[in-house]
């Protein structure tokens, strides 16, 4: 954390790749060797997780839609 002079908090490879690659001129974490990895598989990978996300939450919005609409929250077109 902050106490132990890290400018951004990982908790798991998730968010250690989310660190890695927007980091911009925070300080290294690890050795050098291990960021440039960490850097390459999240610009890598990062944009193949956030295409599968985008596509799951695109296939659910007919069933957002109908479920707003039976609370009354938007109203039928």
């Amino acid at each position: 954390g902050v106490s132990a002079g890290q400018a951004h908090i990982a908790y798991d490879l998730n968010t250690q790749l989310f660190r890695a690659t927007t980091r911009g001129f925070a300080p290294y974490h690890n050795n050098i060797l291990t960021e440039i990895v960490l850097t390459l598989i999240g610009l890598l990978g990062i944009p193949v997780w956030r295409w599968t996300v985008d596509r799951q939450v695109r296939a659910h919005a007919a069933e957002h839609t109908e479920y707003l609409k039976s609370k009354g929250i938007i109203k039928s077109c």
